[in-house]
């Protein structure tokens, strides 16, 4: 049976700008999502907004610099939905402004100190671009959060949660293979080294990887640190030279493996390049790919063995 998980969006801002791009990012990755407009003003029907925060798999609080009016318990509706989801261990995150506007009031203040902790997942973000990039980053943790909390509550069978972790992971990985075997095979077929052309750099900005926002792609610890240690690579060579398209020399290229299309330039290194040392990095470029692709493969097989 498919399962769609319910999400809740607590927040005292007014969301009617940024509300309905949290929305349709939260609805991209599968989930049904509850989302009111409060407008700093309790909502007149309390005990429909407590039970959906009672009847969801996961609550997102968003925090500005404002507390909210009280309601008739004296706390704001974005207070009582954390107690609700705290007392109900629902799992959560919550984003709170960096450097406000206007100083955040001490009620604000007084519930951050005392209910969010080193053990709570907080974000910060600076403005609405910025919280919407890091919901987006943050997908695969939350649905993560919601399979964990429900494993966690049911009686689920041990080697059926590790049977659909590995095949998610298999799949995402012989796709990735798939199209870096691509790429490979284009540039030796023209004769080119790897960073030629634009297309393994394009290729790395495709899965967004970066210091502050890095997010889990792959389930497995092992399959995840070798995927990232291969971007970082990738990324090194990217900062190492300024690359420019060289007018009027591109093209397009359909990659047959994975069935994707790139546009791609011919690259130009300005300036005074140390070409040793860009060669031994591409080096390390395709020793790590390699150490991915061969911990895939031995992965499959052992797979098969205890099947």
């Amino acid at each position: 049976m498919y399962f769609k998980p319910r999400i809740f969006i607590s927040s005292s801002l007014c969301l009617n700008t940024i509300g309905e791009s949290i929305k349709d990012v939260l609805e991209k990755s599968g989930a049904e999502v509850i989302l009111y407009q409060k407008d700093l003003v309790p909502s007149i029907n309390e005990s429909t907004y407590l039970q959906d925060v009672l009847e969801s798999d996961f609550v997102i609080f968003i925090l500005d610099e404002f507390y909210g009016a009280k309601n008739k318990n004296g706390i704001s509706q974005t207070h009582e939905e954390w107690q609700i989801a705290f007392k109900r261990k629902i799992p959560k995150h919550v984003y709170i402004l960096r450097n406000p506007s206007e100083k955040q009031d001490e009620e604000l203040e007084k519930f951050i100190k005392e209910n969010i902790n080193q053990n709570d997942s907080a974000y910060y973000y600076d403005n609405e671009d910025d919280l919407l990039n890091r919901i987006r980053a943050t997908t695969f943790t939350i649905a993560k959060d919601i399979v964990l909390s429900n494993y966690n509550n049911l009686n689920i069978n041990d080697e059926i949660v590790c049977k659909l972790a590995y095949d998610r992971d298999y799949k995402k990985a012989l796709d990735i293979i798939k199209l870096f075997d691509d790429i490979i095979e284009f540039h030796q077929l023209k004769g080119w080294d790897l960073f030629r052309t634009n297309i393994v750099i394009t290729f790395s900005d495709r899965y967004n990887f970066t210091s502050e926002y890095l997010s889990r792609y792959f389930i497995n610890d092992l399959c995840n640190y070798l995927f990232v240690e291969f971007l970082d690579k990738i990324q090194k060579y990217s900062q190492m030279v300024s690359i420019v398209a060289e007018s009027g020399d591109d093209g397009r290229i359909h990659f047959k493996r994975c069935g994707l299309q790139f546009e791609y330039c011919i690259n130009k290194y300005p300036g005074v390049v140390d070409y040793d040392e860009l060669l031994e990095l591409e080096k390390e470029i395709y020793e790590k790919y390699n150490e991915f692709k061969e911990y895939i493969i031995q992965r499959k097989a052992n797979a098969e063995i205890n099947l």
